[in-house]
């Protein structure tokens, strides 16, 4: 429900009423109209519209108006910008330009008419599409909203989404604490019977280890969510340097953590270990850095070895992941794989490649873009992953 706002940038005793005829000789009034601050189900709101209404009267009983003076002007200009950086939240805003890119994609969705993610979206995105046995329909926004909101029923807050498959990534993305602006298309299909809509999001959000800090509960963050917990925005890290010897150092504990957590993680299957190659790592290399330029998390075409790939993203530029991260992000695919079969799909392809026992050498890369998406590629010789032999090439717990 709306909630009206009445600002009186006078001092009351300033307003002069006849007292015969009750008549305001002058009177301005700002009525600001906002959703509530907090919806229904808790999370703030946008501001919907705002109304200035100004008038004034001419005295019909004589008596004189008020003088308008520069004190009066500036402080009804101090007491209305106030109003302003009190009342107006602060939520994603529409982007004329990202308008345009969500209606691109949707457009190529109606002509296909099948819901598919824009594999080379570099925003957050948001799907949603409805069916009718008319032409002439028409979808609300509310409708759209309320479907995507609707999955906080599946999330859990304050820790990481569970398996492959992100139940809740479209509330999620809603509700993303760092995402600034959005926008949104729609398109229909030729017969005009299916309508297809699409939001994309800036800084886009769903990056996995920040969901405890970026999705906030119902209500928002208590003032120590984070009390206790390490955040990635507000842990601590080592002062960076832009000397090559320092940045050397950084690379070197990367691709040494990360082998240890391979090694690690192999030792539990009875996998052999694998061992450092710097050709391999000149290899992840040059394909970290152009998949960081594309700002796309994409696999090289005609590749000879096995190839892992993650990304991370930070608000910090002075942040650094460690190799064990991308490691355990890869080894939590074990759910999605049943040991002594062939798998149907490669969902829990990352972690067979990690473990694949003829492997022999890794290569691992890390390279950052300017929006502060670190991207991880991983290489492995001989590669893993091969049709027919999982099952006796990727080895149980012992």
């Amino acid at each position: 429900m709306a909630t009206p706002f009445i600002l009186w940038p006078l001092s009351p005793s300033y307003w002069r009423i006849s007292p015969s005829c009750g008549h305001l000789l002058l009177s301005l009034v700002i009525h600001v109209l906002l959703w509530s601050s907090s919806s229904s189900c808790g999370h703030p709101r946008p501001p919907v519209t705002i109304h200035v209404l100004l008038w004034s009267s001419s005295s019909s009983c004589g008596h004189p108006r008020p003088p308008v003076t520069i004190l009066t002007l500036l402080w009804f200009l101090f007491s209305t910008m106030a109003t302003f950086a009190l009342l107006w939240p602060s939520r994603p805003r529409h982007h004329l330009q990202m308008n345009k890119y969500a209606k691109e994609w949707a457009k190529k969705l109606a002509v296909n008419e099948k819901m598919s993610n824009n594999p080379d979206s570099k925003y957050g995105e948001n799907l949603y599409s409805v069916t009718s046995n008319t032409n002439n329909f028409k979808v609300k926004s509310d409708e759209v909203v309320d479907k995507w909101y609707g999955e906080h029923k599946e999330h859990k807050f304050g820790e990481e989404p569970k398996g492959t498959l992100l139940k809740s990534g479209h509330f999620s993305q809603m509700v993303w604490k760092d995402t600034k602006q959005m926008g949104v298309g729609k398109a229909r299909n030729a017969a005009g019977t299916k309508v297809f809509v699409v939001a994309n999001f800036d800084p886009q959000g769903n990056w996995m280890g920040q969901f405890a800090d970026q999705v906030p509960p119902v209500g928002g963050f208590p003032k120590s969510a984070t009390s206790g917990r390490t955040s990635l925005f507000s842990s601590k890290t080592k002062k960076s340097s832009t000397s090559d010897s320092d940045s050397s150092s950084d690379e070197d504990d990367f691709a040494k953590d990360c082998l240890k957590a391979h090694n690690d993680l192999r030792k539990k299957h009875g996998a052999p270990p694998l061992k450092l190659s710097k050709k391999l790592s000149k290899y992840a290399q040059e394909w970290a850095t152009t998949i960081a330029k594309k700002d796309v998390l994409q696999h090289r075409q005609n590749n000879s070895y096995g190839e892992n790939l993650y990304c991370a993203w930070s608000s910090n530029p002075n942040h650094k992941i460690k190799g064990h991260e991308a490691v355990d992000s890869w080894y939590e695919e074990i759910k999605d794989f049943t040991f002594g079969r062939e798998p149907s799909d490669l969902r829990a392809g990352h972690f067979t490649q990690v473990v694949w026992e003829d492997s022999k050498e890794l290569g691992v890369a890390t390279a950052r873009n300017k929006s502060g998406k670190i991207y991880v590629v991983a290489n492995y010789s001989p590669a893993g992953n091969f049709v027919g032999s999982f099952a006796t090439k990727v080895p149980r717990l012992k």
